[in-house]
């Protein structure tokens, strides 16, 4: 099983520290293991005392979902409810935005990076740095959820109405007999259905 050693986690993170002040910002720079556990967190001197943990936050999501945080945006805005659910469960907060950067090496998670203290579009830059020059995978599929909801927007014709009817009818809201909890217990299963999915895709990859 192919894994990050201790000489690229430095590496990357002098990769990062150098991007940083080329760009005149100062910068925290986390990274994970592929199972999301902290393998290095650098904080520059200058930068916000926040940073840090929204760094480890970006590197634990990218990691643990398996892809980019950039492609959580979509998830997180049309099924916020679900995602307010999961981005509670694990370790650190899953979050959606730019600055979070999945590192895959022949088609398997080996870690994450996460970026924080400049724009979103600084962070997502310097991250993109490091994919590109240690040469990681760039290739990730959209959260299944997201995939089915693109289905469903486009056999309904597309546009915002069909996107609201989709987001409405995948978080039921009303408490029933069949539901006695409402919405809440309703995307906490669908919450754990998708983790498992996860889940299921990471061992057949691994055989």
């Amino acid at each position: 099983m192919s894994k990050l050693t201790a000489d690229e986690v430095a590496r990357i993170i002098d990769l990062a520290t150098f991007e940083a002040e080329r760009l005149g910002k100062a910068l925290s720079i986390a990274v994970v293991d592929g199972g999301g556990f902290i393998l290095g967190v650098v904080r520059m001197d200058g930068a916000r005392p926040m940073t840090p943990s929204i760094a480890i936050s970006k590197a634990y999501s990218a990691a643990v979902m398996q892809r980019p945080t950039r492609m959580l945006k979509g998830w997180s805005k049309s099924d916020p409810v679900f995602f307010s659910q999961v981005a509670t469960m694990g370790m650190h907060p899953i979050v959606a935005t730019l600055g979070g950067l999945t590192l895959k090496r022949d088609g398997e998670i080996v870690g994450a990076v996460g970026i924080s203290g400049g724009s979103p579009e600084e962070d997502e830059h310097v991250g993109a740095e490091i994919v590109e020059s240690f040469g990681f995978d760039e290739d990730f599929e959209e959260l299944a959820l997201v995939k089915q909801q693109q289905a469903a927007s486009a056999g309904n014709g597309g546009g915002a109405d069909a996107a609201t009817a989709a987001a409405a009818s995948a978080t039921p809201s009303l408490i029933t007999p069949d539901n006695p909890y409402g919405a809440a217990e309703t995307t906490a299963s669908r919450a754990r259905a998708e983790l498992d999915a996860l889940e299921a895709e990471d061992a057949a990859r691994h055989g």
